[in-house]
């Protein structure tokens, strides 16, 4: 014989008692499966909602250094036409003539520069570059009597400007002359100072030079008849004439 645990009552066989309590705790049995249905759910839609979270900071992130990376590029791309001015400096404080060249001058300028000195020049490439490496230790023992020891070569920038279009097309005539498939894809009219200094003093040279950007060759510094005057007057100015001529002869 069965009797209701709540409220006591005599049942008969599979009789299933009605009182407030049996109802209380059928229900609140239903509630508690669905409370535990739903919090399960909840721990998915939390494991979701966290990994939404995740894949958007990692996508602000990659967006940052996206941003970065333009902003490097950016500045690299436009710092790149410095390159051959420091380049030349390197050069003129090391001795280099070959690395003071190739800023001037393409491989096929190079390839021409190269063959027309072992054709007019009595020696080897290298001979030449011996001897106009010497020439140039000769003008730093010359400038020491006027600034001291250890003479140097720094440059600054003073201004930049972009060329005319008239300038690019002249400049790519008279390079044309020696290679014919030169394209400019760039260039700017640069202002630098080229200073020197020593132990005792210091001076400058204000130079306006063509930075150019040639396709399949990067930047290089490039020049027109105009520039080519006022740059031998300055050297002139700064080293007594006859001095300079010998070195040159000395040279060529």
């Amino acid at each position: 014989m069965a009797f209701c645990k709540f409220c006591g009552r005599q049942l008969t066989e599979g009789e299933v008692c009605n009182c407030q309590n049996q109802q209380n705790s059928q229900f609140n049995g239903t509630n508690n499966g669905f409370n535990n249905q739903y919090q399960d759910g909840g721990d998915v839609q939390s494991e979701s909602k966290g990994k939404k979270k995740l894949v958007l900071i990692s996508a602000g992130i990659a967006v940052v250094f996206i941003i970065i990376l333009s902003l490097l590029s950016a500045l690299i791309v436009g710092s790149s036409y410095k390159r051959p001015f420091n380049k030349i400096v390197r050069g003129i404080n090391k001795n280099d003539i070959e690395l003071i060249l190739e800023q001037f001058a393409t491989e096929d300028m190079m390839d021409e520069i190269k063959e027309e000195v072992e054709k007019q020049y009595d020696g080897e490439w290298n001979d030449f570059c011996d001897d106009a490496e010497d020439g140039m230790e000769e003008i730093k023992e010359y400038l020491e009597d006027d600034f001291g020891k250890n003479v140097k070569f720094s440059v600054d920038f003073v201004d930049k400007k972009d060329a005319k279009k008239r300038e690019i097309k002249n400049i790519e005539k008279l390079y044309k002359t020696i290679d014919k498939d030169i394209e400019i894809k760039k260039a700017y009219k640069v202002k630098v100072e080229l200073q020197i200094e020593g132990k005792d003093d210091d001076d400058d040279i204000k130079l306006n030079l063509y930075s150019v950007n040639i396709k399949d060759e990067g930047w290089k510094l490039m020049i027109d008849n105009e520039i080519i005057s006022d740059l031998q007057n300055d050297i002139e100015d700064l080293i007594d004439t006859d001095i300079y001529e010998d070195i040159i002869d000395d040279i060529i």
